[in-house]
């Protein structure tokens, strides 16, 4: 008898807390990817090894085989945590709807956490997928293929490329405004080394960002930015500059550059 095929060993608890729609909800919104393998096991209780063998069961249409002949009681969420949860998919509806935020899903678990600050209520992100598919506002579309790419790692060791750049965006939504994101990424490990909001894309918050990572972690050994003249170097006038290697975007394909 295989592993599939032996239902006790999947019966018990995890049974008596969700039921077969509940637990079908849970792989769609994970095959889906709206919910990580995390949530999946946080929310399950179980562990990798029993997660893929039920993945296996439901992608088999055979999970109806573990609750037959069998009954049990699945805690329930209250009416009152579920209006708070509904409360907060309303706003992220709201900013999803907004042509200007490039926002595009749910994040369940920052409901999760806004609900327990807020309210002081432990809910898991898992529960919170289920409430919004239970009333409409979970996202039925798959991403296309067009817009997933491969990350490449050109580089042979930690500090070889430090790519540093800015971003304007409305990254805190509810601010009303628009922010720009400087941050350092060193390539081949992917670590960030430094990433802060600021309100305006000066020269100079471009130097406390080159100093952050030059104290914290040492030189890299060449930085990689894009042609905008805050980071053009000019020979004579930049002398403070000298040994440090800068490249632009037009020389070198990094891990972010789209591979076919």
């Amino acid at each position: 008898m295989s592993n599939l095929d032996n239902k006790d060993q999947y019966c018990g608890s995890l049974t008596n807390r969700k039921d077969l729609s509940e637990l079908k909800n849970l792989f769609k919104l994970f095959e889906n990817g709206y919910l990580t393998k995390s949530d999946m096991l946080d929310n399950l209780e179980v562990k990798g090894r029993r997660f893929y063998q039920l993945l296996a069961l439901y992608r088999n249409n055979k999970l109806d085989t573990l609750y037959k002949n069998k009954r049990g009681k699945h805690r329930r969420t209250s009416i009152e945590t579920t209006g708070k949860v509904i409360d907060e998919l309303m706003i992220q509806r709201r900013i999803i709807n907004d042509d200007r935020v490039d926002i595009k899903k749910y994040n369940y678990t920052y409901i999760s956490e806004v609900i327990k600050n807020k309210h002081n209520v432990v809910i898991s992100p898992a529960t919170v997928a289920r409430i919004a598919h239970k009333h409409g506002y979970d996202l039925k579309s798959k991403p296309t293929k067009k817009d997933l790419h491969t990350r490449k790692v050109l580089t042979q060791r930690i500090g070889d490329l430090l790519q540093h750049d800015s971003s304007v965006h409305k990254f805190a939504p509810l601010s009303g405004r628009k922010w720009y994101l400087i941050a350092t990424i060193d390539d081949y490990s992917r670590l960030i080394l430094y990433a802060r909001l600021f309100e305006s894309d000066t020269t100079w918050n471009h130097m406390l960002a080159v100093k952050h990572v030059a104290l914290s972690y040492g030189k890299g050994c060449t930085y990689y930015t894009d042609n905008h003249s805050i980071f053009k170097y000019i020979r004579g006038r930049d002398s403070s500059a000298e040994g440090l290697t800068i490249i632009s975007a037009n020389t070198i394909k990094t891990q972010w550059a789209h591979v076919p």
